[in-house]
């Protein structure tokens, strides 16, 4: 796979006398990785995972208990949906992107809860105390620079030193001397020089 916003057909790799064959997307750890780094194939992947649950739900709905519902949805919905070990990645794209994504999630908890269509989402999201696929994916960006800092036993050694302090890099008595190094800006402005 070429990672490209341009669509390179001339490369090819050759291995041994054999050609490697190019793929737009391949799954790894359960993520469709795509060569666009667009996420379309891995969110267009969940969410034809889930559309299902939508009837099921409905079926459901009537013939069990709110609290059997509600661990169905923890048992096969969620887990796609939040992938915790992977929304730091694939969340990380534009919001327009997730939106079919977050809109089925939405659908989904009414149907459990029995709400109409014009119901809050806050309401929706706070009975099952969850939080909306964007905002799931800025807690678990939070979580990492947590551990990164704090904890960093947790993570692997090439995080290490993703996070560093203002006062880390300079001495200056600043305002922002406690806040967060944003590196990648540092790497640009050293690039431009």
């Amino acid at each position: 796979m070429v990672f490209s916003s341009e669509k390179n057909e001339d490369i090819k790799l050759v291995i041994n006398d054999t050609e490697i064959e190019k793929v737009r997307s391949c799954k790894y750890l359960d993520i469709y990785i795509d060569d666009e780094l667009n996420w379309h194939v891995h969110v267009d992947y969940i969410f034809n995972k889930l559309l299902k649950f939508t009837g099921i739900f409905y079926k459901l709905r009537a013939k069990l208990s709110y609290y059997w519902l509600k661990s169905i949805y923890f048992a096969f919905v969620y887990p796609h949906i939040s992938l915790l070990y992977g929304i730091e990645i694939y969340a990380n794209t534009y919001i327009s992107y997730l939106h079919k994504l977050m809109k089925l999630n939405n659908k989904i908890l009414r149907i459990i809860q029995n709400q109409p269509f014009r119901s809050h989402m806050n309401d929706l999201y706070t009975e099952f105390s969850l939080l909306p696929l964007d905002r799931l994916h800025i807690q678990q960006l939070h979580v990492l620079v947590f551990k990164c800092l704090f904890y960093n036993q947790l993570v692997p050694s090439a995080f290490h030193s993703y996070f560093v302090y203002n006062h880390d890099i300079h001495n200056y008595a600043t305002i922002t001397r406690s806040d967060l190094h944003i590196l990648f800006l540092t790497a640009l402005l050293e690039k431009e020089e």
